[in-house]
Formats: structure tokens, C-alpha cells, sequence
């Protein structure tokens, strides 16, 4: 499939991150069956191996200590690298000395506009809109992407209108902006909002508090308008190629069955990774 720079930079990182360490698995599992042993073999075969259910249990406590430690890690993870020193010291060597091994990359972010009577998606980052057009039809999805600020064109005479973008402020008001231009067009946020990254693991970028409009206080929880005006933001490059057109796919329609060009595999999609929010016309008057 193709994708962007930047989401090769994600991938990248992950794949450079240190496994997570499990161990209250491992130490569960050697507790609970010491545990067994000191029981059954002290029944069964010597009472002295009725001792070991004392650093069983240890371990057992041990386990439990270790597991509640590992849920409270915070979901968030540093990136290993920056964008721009993942450009010029990885990305662009790789491209001159061996550019065949690039040869999903898209170096253009000048996206098609698709045909109307198609479900369009309407995207914050030029690049998005590019990763879309090039995998949709490939992947079986009868949808068309274009960046918001080439969108005006596109968007006469649309009824409904998906919007996709990152997790920050000018992202997130994206669907109310689209709402103002369509007065009269049903619009659909499928994301990235913070509500969708509680729980996750996945680098949050953090820079200076935001100013967050009031506007999306009625688009938004007070959680999610406090987590980005500390400045936190997330890009939806984080999502692979294949996850974002799944994501697009289930959205635009729930039964869409996702064929990703260069497998021989069918991937189902029963719903989005992503919720969808429905924002619906602008209220008259309003």
C-alpha cells in the first residue's frame, strides 16, 4: 500500500521501541504452579514439599504487584527519533542509494479530486488526503479524499461530508468549519479526537498550551478541550496505511470488505478503529 513520509516515521519509531516487559505473567505463572506443587506433592508425595507454598505464594503477591504496576503505565511513549532528523539522516539516504525499496512512498500531495456521487472525505493534512486516493480503490473503498483547503470546488452540491484529521485544536474544529460551509450538509467526524486516544499506547506530542476556541467546548468533552489546551496533540499519521483506509472504509460503509493491494488476504471490517460522531446540518438560526 502507499503511504506517507510521516507515517513511515511512526512506523519506524515503533518498530525501534524496546518490547514492553510482561513479566507479571511470567511470575503469576511460575507462582501458580509452585502453588500446586507444594499443594498436590505435599498431599501426595513428601510433606516437605509443602514448604514451597510459602515463596509461592511470595511470588503469587509479587505477580499481583507487578500487574497493577504494568495497567497504571502511561499509555504515551516518547518517539525515538524527531520527523526532521528521521528526514535527513534516515528517509533521504535511503531514498538515493536504494529507491527501489521505496516504491510505496508518495512523494506528491496533490490529491485527485475524485468524481462526484462518491462519498468524499474531507482531510485537514494535504498528505492524508493522498494516502487515501492512492489505497481506496485499490482496497475496493467507492470513496475520494481532498484537503480542506482545496475542497471548495469539490464540496459544491454535497449533501453529506466525512472529515478526518489530527488530534489538535485547528483538527479537531475542522467538522464545525466544514459545518459553516455546508449549512445544509449532514457532516461526519470520524476522527482524531482525544477521546480516541485514552488507552492507547502511542506517542502524544506535547508542546506549549494551546488556545482552544470555544466552539469545540459543544463538539468536545471538558477532558478532551483540558488535554489540548496542555498542548498535547496527535497526528492521524499514526494510523498505517492499511488501518487508515480501514478506518475510512467502515465509515463511509459499515459492510465495505477491504482487499489491500499486494496480499492475497481479505481483511473485514466490522467497524471503524476510529468512532464516528455525527455532527448533522448547521441549526437555523444558528
Amino acid at each position: 500500500m502507499h503511504y506517507s513520509p510521516r507515517q513511515l516515521y511512526y512506523a519506524a519509531c515503533a518498530m525501534a521501541e524496546r518490547p514492553v516487559a510482561g513479566g507479571s505473567t511470567v511470575q503469576l505463572g511460575c507462582g501458580g504452579t509452585m502453588v500446586l506443587i507444594a499443594v498436590v506433592g505435599g498431599v501426595l508425595l513428601s510433606i516437605y514439599l509443602g514448604l514451597l507454598l510459602i515463596p509461592a505464594l511470595l511470588l503469587v503477591n509479587q505477580g499481583r504487584i507487578t500487574r497493577r504496576a504494568e495497567l497504571n503505565r502511561p499509555t504515551t511513549r516518547p518517539l525515538a527519533v524527531g520527523y526532521q532528523d528521521f528526514l535527513a539522516g534516515h528517509l533521504d539516504p535511503l531514498r538515493a542509494a536504494h529507491p527501489e525499496r521505496l516504491a510505496g512512498l508518495l512523494d506528491t500531495y496533490s490529491p485527485p479530486e475524485g468524481p462526484g456521487g462518491t462519498p468524499l472525505v474531507v482531510c485537514d493534512q494535504a498528505e492524508t488526503a493522498a494516502v487515501l486516493n492512492a489505497n481506496l480503490a485499490a482496497a475496493g473503498v467507492a470513496a475520494h479524499a481532498v484537503a480542506a483547503e482545496a475542497a471548495t470546488a469539490r464540496l459544491a452540491g454535497e449533501t453529506r461530508v466525512f472529515c478526518l484529521h489530527d488530534a489538535d485544536p485547528s483538527g479537531c474544529a475542522l467538522p464545525l468549519r466544514m459545518r459553516d460551509r455546508l449549512p445544509s450538509a449532514e457532516v461526519v467526524d470520524i476522527g482524531l479526537r482525544p477521546g480516541h486516544i485514552q488507552g492507547r499506547r502511542i506517542p502524544v506530542l506535547e508542546g506549549a498550551p494551546a488556545v482552544v476556541g470555544v466552539e469545540l467546548s459543544g463538539l468536545l468533552s471538558p477532558e478532551e478541550v483540558v488535554w489540548l489546551a496542555d498542548g498535547r496533540r496527535v497526528e492521524v499519521a499514526i494510523l498505517g496505511p492499511a488501518e487508515l483506509v480501514a478506518a475510512v472504509g467502515a465509515a463511509v460503509d459499515p459492510q465495505v470488505r477491504l482487499r489491500p493491494s499486494g496480499t492475497g488476504r481479505v481483511l473485514s471490517v466490522e467497524r471503524s478503529p476510529i468512532p464516528v460522531v455525527e455532527i448533522g446540518p448547521r441549526p437555523a438560526g444558528g
